[in-house]
């Protein structure tokens, strides 16, 4: 199973045990079966619909945003209860960052690069005169399988204009790299490294190199793919040498510390938890290291105590009380 396989059999599970009904294709027959508030605030409303990623969708067809492992729908979902508690502030230091006065969340926020595009970030977290944080989420996407397509974000187009680099060298030294391989593909399989500078280049042009931090907030299945993943992003740190404020953290991680840290509305802990981070350990199912581990254990203490191993014939789905 893979880690897209893992996420999407989750949500499945969810929507099957709370009797929502999906189509073939895993979307929610109704927007308002896939958020948690419903309808969004007002002003989310807006941003989504004059956003470009079809997310509410249009002449009748359902939205990305309807789709069970849909981005967008998971960052609304976290989100948008820190807008309608007024507690902005919080969900920004806990995203470690230590701007003050953080009082302004947008979604789909737009930066123009020059006259040659205008992408569109999922939040930024901002507050007069300090630094804003901006975030990109990613859920079920860069496991879908060697999804950095450099055509996709036409790199070659930006790197022709000299100026809109300075100061961000060794970001162009990677797109070059990357322009310059053959085929669709780029040697990045998990991060989607192109969408990123991207990003970098828009909210440089707003904000000057060091006037803003650029968050990688991703999902975390605890398998090999998520490992690769993390090691991808850990690279492109490393490779862009500080050039800006650029950090990562899990989805995971970020709502531990949500349950640790704050005195969130315990529903919305508990919906959070039931649909996105259930007691269960995503990479417990064949082909991990987990599994084979515990495999080999049951294997050998299976036969020592005269009893047949029953690991290989469960579900992979295991709770976490159990496996542990």
């Amino acid at each position: 199973m893979t880690a897209y396989e893992s996420i999407l059999n989750q949500q499945k599970t969810w929507a099957t045990q709370l009797g929502i009904p999906i189509d073939n294709h895993a979307y929610t027959i109704s927007l308002k079966d896939n958020l948690y508030f419903y309808p969004m605030l007002p002003e989310i409303h807006k941003e989504f619909e004059s956003g470009r990623g079809q997310e509410l969708g249009e002449k009748g067809l359902p939205g990305k945003m309807q789709s069970l492992h849909s981005s967008s729908a998971l960052v609304v979902n976290f989100f948008e209860y820190w807008i309608r508690s007024d507690r902005i502030q919080e969900i920004s230091n806990l995203c470690g960052n230590n701007s003050s006065d953080m009082a302004t969340m947008v979604f789909e926020k737009k930066h123009k690069i020059a006259n040659l595009g205008t992408p569109h970030l999922d939040i930024e977290i901002s507050a007069d005169n300090n630094i804003p944080l901006a975030i990109e989420a990613k859920f079920a996407e860069p496991y879908y399988g060697n999804i950095t397509q450099r055509n996709k974000t036409n790199l070659d187009k930006y790197l022709v204009k000299v100026k809109i680099w300075e100061g961000l060298e060794n970001c162009r030294h990677i797109s070059e790299k990357i322009v310059g391989q053959q085929g669709s593909k780029t040697d990045w399989k998990y991060l989607d490294v192109p969408q990123l500078i991207k990003h970098i280049l828009g909210l440089k042009g707003c904000y000057g190199v060091k006037g803003f931090t650029l968050l990688y907030l991703w999902f975390d299945c605890n398998d090999h793919e998520s490992a690769e993943h993390n090691e991808e992003i850990a690279t492109f740190s490393e490779q862009i040498g500080g050039e800006i404020k650029f950090r990562s953290i899990t989805y995971q991680a970020l709502f531990n510390r949500v349950c640790e840290k704050t005195a969130a509305d315990p529903k919305y802990i508990a919906d959070l938890r039931e649909r996105y981070f259930p007691k269960i350990l995503f990479g417990l199912r064949p082909g991990t290291k987990r599994w084979e581990e515990l495999v080999a254990a049951e294997e050998k203490y299976g036969v020592l105590a005269g009893k047949l191993n029953r690991i290989k014939k469960t579900d992979s789905r295991v709770d976490t009380n159990i496996a542990t």
